[in-house]
């Protein structure tokens, strides 16, 4: 082995050590975490939804109106009396305004309140005479405003809830708004519930207040005496000092009025109470920087430490300057934390927050800190610890098919390629190896659709070699040396590799920047899988081929042939029969999809009806999905659950009540009127909105709720001994939604606008155009076939299909590649002939690329499960839709178009 030969290999030795060093680090020699961290459809997590308290936003918006409303009564009223406050919590939410005098100031109050009204836009038309009576006026929000303010509320809470989300540290994490006020959040591998919602729930409000001064007449301690009861309540008739107001704090050890207060800690029932400015001195919005670090006299107590900007920094000086002697009081989330007296000016703006706090509650707070306070109050709702939606019946079989696929491939190129195969199956390895590595390194998450990341992958790893072995045999059908003919084919080689590369990495990276969700798994692991394959296919491949020659002067290539060496397949004269035959297929599909209206929406998109159901006997995800399909639904998604809160009443309860929930998983059930039953398995069931239907006989039970009782029913008819309950139930409006959709469609066009113009720049405008074409002809095609064999559009339908636009968009680089190379080398000939003799030239290529990534999916149809079935099945159509598109439509067009061309140049 030469010196250069030495240092490649070392080079690579070092790639595959630094790869591996992470995967060691988070696999075995941390049992606390995994190598790779598995989504929620593998391994399950914590699903939350939340809700915006939309009530207390409305009431908080008729609040910042009430000193607009104060101003305009001042100037009509000239020292009258009036009365303005919120309505009781059981009535509509408005401001209640009622006159001491209504007979002599109604007139005038209610003319300038229009006036103010109709100017500011933000309360709606009243009735003047109502206000005339003792009772007044409740004045309540203009509609449109309140629906804006409130929608732009849900918004902002969604995107601080991401940031909040993204600081935990869950990758994968995914996080979408759902129709009206709610959110859904679902974490993988998180197991921890309480922890999660306190970090998406909390205000995250941090303010610096003035405390009231000792010096003035009464010390604090004795005006709160007098404000507020023993039991924390305001005494009757008590008037808080002007500018000021109560809020409740944590006791320290100096003078504090302290109340006897039994909140949710038993143990802690004593709250300081403090007289704090109404207006603060400084807000979270000032903060510049947030970081938890050991702090304290000995520093060992977690401390918050902070910055402020400039204009936090300016006020924080001047507030300091002007009140040296007095308390400042920080409020975190409403509660005094500490009240340090102001010994001097303070100009450098940081400081620290402490409270015994533990090293997660100080990281906690330094993350939602550093996100931003909600602009609106969140509420949890519905809380589980999900189990994989795969269910590990189906993982098992989707590894032992994946397993067998990929086994199946390696044997092919092994006995096709002989020694030059079994490099190949090295440097794929290799290549599945970095993408792992990577993955584990930046802790992203592995999903389903990152799974058909690495199938795509290990298609265009096999696929690089290919292309580099055919090009060698080229070489010496052409009487080259092996040695000359190994340099010439990776020479050769290289650019159709690198351009089917780069165009798919193109894709990628759109789906990256604008994905969501799992597709930006998918998109995650197949970025890393072009830069894998790149670096195998073109550096690894050859270095190894290169030893192996240098040592032994032989390299054996396989004389398997797929096609012969001499083809002379006429495509271009069979064009117009490949553009009859897609046609059909586009009007077949075309027609299906207006027929059924679309593709049949699962319920990422529809939305539907969602059950959590509890049986009291051993089940997998598998007998509860053949059960369901085998009777009233066609395609409901299932997943194991794990829940705090499961019951049964066993009086044999109408399924159209929702039983209250009392019992921990797997303990027995205590209800009234019942008998203590074991829930052994639960599982959340979604069912498609095109399958729910309500029954005209029964109008009284809503759609809802008549559908359960079906999923219940089929289930009883299943397993007749089992005793089955449902724990909760709730219609759900699309994951994914319209913003999905737009966000999907939105997609597409990116990715295409920005192929286009690689394909263009690197070829022609022709072929630009031929591969948008060839692209939108597959995904359509596979489209309309999946809608026709009734397979559901779900993620990973959509996941698949984005998979099939870069294998297509691959395959049909490759020929124009060839087009171009012989386009140089044969100047003169009719374009035609180039094209015909190009496809034929890349026809083993394709076929074995498409033949080996075919073999491994079709291994994951055949035997990956229901869970896996519609993905794996697009996968099928769709590369056999693309390698047939690459030949017949993609060339052909670029033939067609470019006659013209000259046809046209002729004529001039």
């Amino acid at each position: 082995m030469n010196s250069a030969d030495r240092r490649r290999l070392l080079l690579i030795v070092g790639v595959l050590v630094i790869f591996l060093l992470p995967l060691l680090i988070n696999g075995p020699l941390n049992p606390d975490t995994r190598a790779i961290p598995l989504g929620l459809d593998l391994e399950g997590g914590v699903d939350v939804q939340i809700n915006v308290d939309t009530e207390y936003q409305t009431r908080q918006l008729l609040n910042d109106l009430k000193p607009a409303i104060n101003t305009v009564l001042s100037r009509v009223l000239r020292g009258a009396g009036s009365h303005l406050r919120l309505t009781g919590a059981n009535e509509v939410p408005g401001l209640r305004l009622s006159l001491e005098n209504p007979a002599e100031d109604a007139s005038a109050v209610a003319q300038e309140l229009e006036a103010f009204i109709a100017e500011d836009g933000r309360l709606a038309s009243f009735d003047p005479e109502a206000l005339a009576t003792s009772q007044g006026v409740v004045l309540t929000l203009n509609a449109d405003y309140r629906r804006g303010e409130l929608e732009n509320a849900i918004d902002r809470a969604a995107r601080i809830v991401k940031e909040r989300v993204d600081a935990l540290g869950v990758a994968q994490s995914d996080v979408r708004r759902e129709s009206g006020d709610r959110i859904r959040i679902q974490l993988p591998g998180q197991r921890n519930p309480d922890r999660v919602i306190n970090n998406l729930v909390r205000p995250a409000t941090l303010e610096f207040r003035l405390v009231y001064p000792d010096e003035q007449a009464m010390p604090m301690e004795e005006v709160l005496a007098g404000l507020i009861n023993p039991d924390g309540s305001l005494r009757p008739g008590a008037r808080i000092p002007e500018g000021y107001v109560v809020v409740p704090g944590m006791p320290d050890d100096n003078l504090r009025f302290r109340a006897r207060q039994y909140l949710d800690d038993p143990d802690n029932p004593t709250v300081a109470w403090y007289l704090l400015t109404e207006e603060p001195v400084i807000r979270g919005e000032h903060l510049r920087s947030v970081s938890a670090r050991p702090g304290g006299s000995m520093g060992t107590e977690m401390v918050v430490g902070f910055e402020l900007n400039g204009e936090g920094t300016r006020l924080f000086r001047n507030a300091t300057e002007a009140n040296v002697g007095r308390r400042l009081a920080i409020v975190l989330e409403g509660s005094v934390r500490s009240a340090p007296v102001i010994d001097e000016a303070i100009s450098f703006g940081r400081g620290q927050i402490s409270g015994n706090f533990t090293f997660e509650e100080a990281s906690d707070l330094e993350n939602i800190l550093k996100t931003g306070a909600l602009p609106a109050r969140l509420v949890a709702g519905e809380t589980s610890v999900v189990g994989a939606s795969l269910g590990e019946d189906s993982i098992r079989s989707g590894i032992r098919a994946s397993l067998t696929g990929a086994t199946l491939v390696l044997i092919f190129m092994a006995l096709y390629y002989s020694t030059a195969g079994l490099i190949a199956i090295t440097a794929l390895f290799i290549n599945i190896f970095l993408v792992l590595g990577m993955l584990s390194l930046i802790r992203a998450t592995l999903t389903l659709p990152g799974i058909a990341g690495i199938i795509l992958t290990i298609g265009m790893a096999v696929d690089a070699n290919v292309l580099i072995f055919e090009r060698i045999r080229e070489e010496l059908l052409g009487g080259k040396s092996m040695r000359n003919a190994i340099g010439l084919g990776f020479n050769r080689a290289f650019s159709a590799i690198f351009d089917a590369n780069v165009t798919t990495l193109i894709t990628a990276l759109v789906l990256l920047q604008f994905g969501f969700g799992p597709v930006r798994g998918f998109a995650l692991t197949m970025t890393f899988g072009i830069f894998a394959t790149l670096f195998t296919g073109l550096f690894v491949t050859q270095v190894f081929m290169g030893i192996l020659y240098n040592m032994t002067q032989r390299m054996n290539l396989g004389r398997g042939k797929i096609i012969p060496d001499e083809t002379h397949i006429d495509f271009m004269g069979k064009r117009h029969i490949a553009y009859i035959f897609s046609a059909v297929l586009i009007l077949a599909s075309l027609g299906d999809l207006i027929v059924n209206r679309g593709p049949a929406l699962g319920v990422d998109f529809s939305g539907g009806v969602q059950a959590e159901i509890a049986v009291d006997q051993v089940l997998g995800r598998g007998d509860i999905e053949r059960a369901l399909t085998s009777r009233s639904f066609s395609s409901p998604q299932v997943q194991t659950i794990e829940r705090k809160d499961i019951t049964e009443e066993t009086d044999e309860p109408e399924m159209t009540q929702e039983p209250e929930m009392t019992q921990e998983p797997g303990g027995a059930a205590q209800t009234e009127g019942g008998t203590a039953r074991h829930a052994a398995s639960n599982f959340l069931i979604r069912v498609a909105e095109s399958e729910v239907r309500a029954s005209e006989d029964d109008p009284s039970t809503s759609a809802e709720m008549q559908t359960v009782n079906r999923i219940v029913s089929d289930l009883q008819d299943a397993y007749p001994d089992a005793h089955i309950w449902v724990s909760q139930s709730r219609t759900v409006t699309a994951e994914a939604g319209a913003l999905l959709r737009f966000m999907a469609i939105l997609i597409a066009i990116i990715a295409a606008v920005f192929i286009f113009i690689y394909v263009a720049i690197r070829f022609d405008r022709l072929y630009g155009t031929a591969a948008l074409v060839a692209l939108f002809h597959d995904v359509f095609i596979t489209l309309g076939v999946v809608t026709l064999l009734n397979v559901e559009l779900s993620l990973d339908v959509v996941a698949a299909l984005l998979t099939i636009m870069g294998y297509s968009l691959n395959d049909t680089i490759v020929v124009f590649d060839r087009m171009r190379e012989n386009r140089h080398l044969m100047e003169g000939k009719a374009f035609g002939v180039i094209t015909n003799l190009s496809i034929n030239q890349v026809l083993s290529r394709s076929l074995i690329t498409s033949g080996t990534t075919l073999l491994a999916v079709g291994m994951l149809l055949a035997f990956g499960g229901p869970g896996v079935y519609g993905f794996a099945l697009t996968l099928c159509i769709g590369f056999v839709i693309g390698t047939y598109s690459s030949i017949f439509i993609a060339a052909p067009l670029v033939f067609t178009r470019m006659r013209r061309r000259q046809r046209a140049a002729a004529k001039a």
